[in-house]
């Protein structure tokens, strides 16, 4: 760890205010923040949990990548765990009330995260929020009380997420998750059970008033060429090689479309069957602009599908 400077005023009992703090791995600076404040009651390090009423940290510099192991070169500073069904549930309490980001940065160097079909930013900037998190034994929850970020390399702004999140030993559960964009708003709530063996379980409602798919396509390059701006309802539910999935879409180019279906989001062939039911439908903004040509349809009625 590189150098730090203690603040004068520091009480140790209460409190702890250092500035100038570098964190070093392999000659190289990976964690830099201008200045942090820690607030806490010592009495709870005395009876073995570690609670802390806030941190405030200004303008923290972090840089993402993998180390020579394959490991991220982060994963040791962050000593925060999901519950274990396979361990003893003794682990001691970890909780920060409140984390105040102000100004942050993060860069992300090419391959720190593996993902399929999703294009991550190389560089997080003006990342202010406000969260808390607590892990023990039982369950690691994470409150996000509200969070704004802009990304450059693919860009892209967050203007505002709020929300919970917990993680059991099986279960994941999403408690009034609200994302705001510059252009799109998406609001989820629900759960994912059965992470940890066989097909997953998911009870989730997923809505938009406005899911601009040229925006999401940054970091999503799939949905590029569409051209929709659909207000939507998306509720699944079971299992997720049989899943029940109801939708509701709406669009002004494209017009109107409800389903019922049946979808297995796990098998090789990935199927759907049920019906869809279609008003004023028009089916040219459902193609990539290169793809359409002089593709203009309008429909109406219900439509069944069926797995091949």
């Amino acid at each position: 760890m590189g150098a730090s400077r203690l603040d004068a005023s520091t009480n140790l009992f209460s409190g702890v205010r250092l500035a100038d703090v570098r964190v070093t791995q392999s000659v190289k600076t990976v964690v830099g923040v201008d200045d942090i404040g820690l607030h806490y009651n010592v009495m709870t390090f005395i009876r073995g949990d570690v609670v802390l009423d806030d941190i405030r940290l200004i303008r923290p510099v972090l840089r993402l990548e993998r180390t020579v192991e394959g490991r991220l070169n982060l994963a040791d500073l962050i000593k925060l765990k999901t519950p274990d069904p396979n361990k003893p549930k003794s682990r001691r309490t970890i909780e920060i009330s409140d984390i105040g980001i102000s100004d942050g940065t993060l860069y992300v160097e090419p391959g720190a995260v593996g993902t399929s079909g999703v294009v991550l930013p190389a560089k997080v900037e003006r990342l202010d929020a406000s969260l808390g998190v607590r892990s023990n034994a039982e369950e690691l929850t994470v409150n996000i009380g509200r969070m704004s970020l802009r990304a450059a390399d693919p860009g892209f702004g967050i203007n505002a997420l709020s929300g919970v999140v917990r993680r059991t030993e099986n279960q994941i559960q999403f408690e009034d998750i609200s994302l705001r964009t510059e252009e799109s708003s998406v609001r989820v709530r629900g759960t994912v059970a059965n992470i940890e063996a066989g097909a997953p379980v998911l009870n989730v409602e997923l809505a938009s008033d406005k899911l601009a798919l040229n925006e999401i396509a940054r970091v999503l390059p799939a949905l590029r060429g569409y051209v929709m701006q659909p207000a939507l309802e998306v509720k699944a539910s079971g299992p997720a090689d049989r899943l029940h999935v109801a939708v509701n879409v709406r669009d002004s180019r494209a017009g109107k479309l409800t389903g019922d279906l049946i979808v297995d989001a796990v098998g090789p062939g990935r199927r759907v069957a049920g019906a869809v039911s279609l008003a004023r439908f028009n089916l040219a903004p459902l193609f990539p602009e290169k793809a359409r040509g002089g593709l203009s349809a309008a429909s109406r009625g219900r439509r069944p599908l069926r797995p091949p």
